[in-house]
């Protein structure tokens, strides 16, 4: 599903790189939390999945990511949207409309759909994310949860097979980022999505994730496995981890 190979990003103006040699594959079906402390890239890379590193943001690029069979320096924006669908941290400013369902229509539009297609595109993932409750309120009077829910609901209006998620609780109180996330491993088994989640609350997601992707706080090329081995060998991690190595103790993975 996602094969990122070799990858090496650096952006305008910068002379280190944001990712350096960073290889990670995602298979079909699969959650892979990415982990690192502000600054390692994990933002960066989930941009270069959906190909807004480099298409948009400019700067030095090297290596490969292909979504779904298709390779992000060269397949068109619009084919890379329907293979994955981004949410960005702090949704409420990236939104471009003002209504619940003319946000999740926008990018049908931007698609080329037709009108009718639309209408019933949007009925759809409105009844299948249960969403209906919220279609004709303003998104800036929607709560900070149910705008991410909003933001999720129209990344995946294009069907896309993986959905990339970009801090997606860290606006929300916990018992609204505990909900938002119990509803995304919801929907990705009910879809039967791909899910690349970069995250700080580490502790809420690890127990729903099939593996966790570390990046360092220096440039490096990151690793891979199962959460409980790579919470060992990370040097941060939620408060019980952290006790349970200075214990020589294996690494919790329930929700802290």
């Amino acid at each position: 599903m996602l094969a990122v190979e070799g990858l090496t990003y650096t952006y305008p103006q910068r002379q280190r790189p944001a990712l350096q040699d960073i290889d990670l594959h995602v298979q079909a079906g699969e959650a892979v939390l990415v982990a690192g402390r502000s600054g390692s890239g994990k933002s960066t890379l989930l941009r270069a999945c959906n190909g807004l590193v480099p298409r948009f943001y400019g700067g030095r690029f090297a290596g490969r990511v292909v979504v779904g069979g298709l390779d992000t320096r060269s397949a068109a924006p619009a084919l890379l949207a329907g293979k994955a669908g981004l949410v960005f941290q702090e949704p409420q400013g990236r939104f471009l409309t003002s209504t619940v369902a003319d946000e999740i229509a926008f990018g049908l539009e931007i698609a080329g759909l037709a009108a009718a297609t639309i209408r019933q595109r949007v009925g759809d993932i409105l009844e299948r994310l249960e969403l209906t409750g919220l279609v004709d309120r303003p998104l800036d009077r929607l709560s900070g949860g149910e705008q991410q829910r909003v933001a999720i609901a129209a990344a995946l209006a294009r069907q896309p097979q993986l959905l990339v998620l970009d801090e997606p609780t860290s606006q929300l109180d916990g018992q609204s980022a505990e909900a938002v996330l119990a509803w995304v491993t919801e929907l990705r088994h009910r879809l039967g999505l791909t899910a690349l989640i970069a995250e700080h609350r580490l502790g809420r997601l690890l127990a729903a994730v099939d593996r966790v992707f570390y990046l360092p706080e220096t440039t490096g090329a990151g690793m891979a496995g199962p959460p409980a081995a790579i919470l060992e060998r990370m040097p941060f991690g939620p408060p019980l981890s952290r006790l349970s190595r200075a214990w020589g103790l294996p690494a919790p993975i329930s929700p802290e």
